[in-house]
């Protein structure tokens, strides 16, 4: 008996279509309509986020598309230009900065039910800062942190926050530190690195240093 593709189940022609080009997830779209919402589904469960403002932008539509942000499975953050020096750019600093209020933002989590955050070159947390007080995830079941820093209490703090709902919590290649003398650069308040950006005015997402590799499930 011949196997029609169409009449296998969603679930198995997903994991099919997984591992095919973006190009060829497009191509699939046109065959019928069966094949077209399984490959919509696939061509959006990852989404890159390079950094540019174009990039945002196009992020921005999918997530903010009635259809396509309920595909979304995986966010994935490129960020790597130029390692040189990478922890000393203001840039790396400031796209940090506003992960809390662009990929993390309210209304691009409010049904995540898992988060992994990895950093594949560096550290982060403490330099380059990654401040997520005041950020909250109500449906938070797993969170997983790759080569994440602790050094201050509110991150503790920020965990327990999430205590009603978390079922799993993984910590790969993380640090704690409890004292850091740090060079070449300012201190705030808090004793978080601050590194100024030349020139002033509004500061591209041009970054450097690795990937931020977010992975994000939603209901």
């Amino acid at each position: 008996m011949t196997l029609n593709i169409v009449s296998l189940p969603e679930e198995i022609i997903f994991n099919i279509f997984t591992p095919l080009e973006r190009n060829e997830l497009c191509s699939l779209r046109l065959v019928c309509h069966r094949l077209h919402s399984t490959a919509t589904q696939t061509l959006f469960s990852l989404v890159c986020l390079y950094a540019s403002d174009e990039s945002l932008a196009r992020y921005n539509r999918i997530i903010q598309h009635p259809s396509f942000k309920t595909y979304v499975r995986h966010v994935e953050l490129n960020t790597l230009t130029d390692k040189k020096n990478a922890i000393h750019d203001p840039r790396l600093h400031a796209f940090m900065a506003e992960l809390r209020t662009t990929v993390l933002a309210p209304d691009c989590t409010a049904n995540l039910r898992t988060l992994a955050l990895y950093q594949t070159t560096f550290h982060f947390g403490f330099a380059p800062k990654l401040d997520l007080r005041g950020t909250h995830f109500p449906r938070l079941r797993t969170l997983a942190l790759g080569r994440y820093t602790f050094t201050h209490a509110w991150q503790l703090e920020w965990l327990g926050g999430h205590g009603g709902t978390l079922e799993e919590v993984y910590f790969d290649d993380y640090i704690v530190i409890y004292y850091a003398k740090l060079m070449g650069c300012g201190v705030d308040g808090e004793g978080y690195p601050v590194f100024e950006s030349p020139g002033g005015g509004r500061r591209r997402w041009g970054l450097v240093g690795g990937r931020i590799i977010i992975f994000g499930f939603m209901t």
